[in-house]
């Protein structure tokens, strides 16, 4: 099982800004109480802050999906179910993301899932939700983010969202 990355390394992620270190126990029982048992997965701290948020600010409900620890296929995060899809999650550690550096997240995820599904390992990533709390985000970004797919042709997905104190926000949908 895998162990879970340090508070020190982890706080540079922008959702976890004023987010206290509670310790290995505290972390673990945080990641219970939001209903991931630590014996199915161990999820990093700013995982378990967004799941967090995700819950109890957004009244979201999920399936955690643990990671494939035989195969080391690709699998999404949750499966979101008030959006009836499986999700990959991704933070950032950018106060002002930067549609480079953002897309090339999606792009690297959707590349690795594609290559790995071929090879009978893994899930095709298309549903991506960018935890953005704590960031300053630009109406330039946003609208670079919505054109992903004629960005990408290569690597299309079919669902973007994003996170933020004001909610969560869709910026690509694409039928079929």
């Amino acid at each position: 099982m895998k162990t879970r990355t340090r508070y020190d390394l982890e706080r540079s992620f922008t959702g976890m800004r004023g987010v206290a270190d509670v310790g290995p126990d505290g972390w673990d029982t945080r990641q219970e109480a939001v209903g991931i048992p630590v014996a199915l997965d161990v999820l990093e701290i700013h995982e378990i802050v967004f799941m967090e948020r995700f819950v109890y600010d957004l009244g979201q409900h999920f399936v955690w999906i643990p990671r494939d620890e035989k195969t080391l296929g690709t699998t999404n995060d949750f499966y979101w179910v008030e959006q009836q899809t499986l999700v990959e999650l991704k933070s950032t550690r950018s106060i002002t993301p930067r549609y480079r550096s953002e897309a090339s997240k999606i792009r690297t995820a959707v590349k690795k899932s594609i290559q790995n599904e071929h090879h009978g390992k893994g899930v095709r990533k298309d549903s991506f939700l960018l935890d953005f709390y704590g960031t300053r985000l630009t109406r330039k970004i946003l609208y670079q983010l919505s054109t992903y797919n004629e960005k990408n042709p290569d690597y299309v997905i079919r669902n973007l969202w994003y996170a933020d104190e004001q909610g969560i926000h869709q910026l690509v949908q694409q039928h079929g």
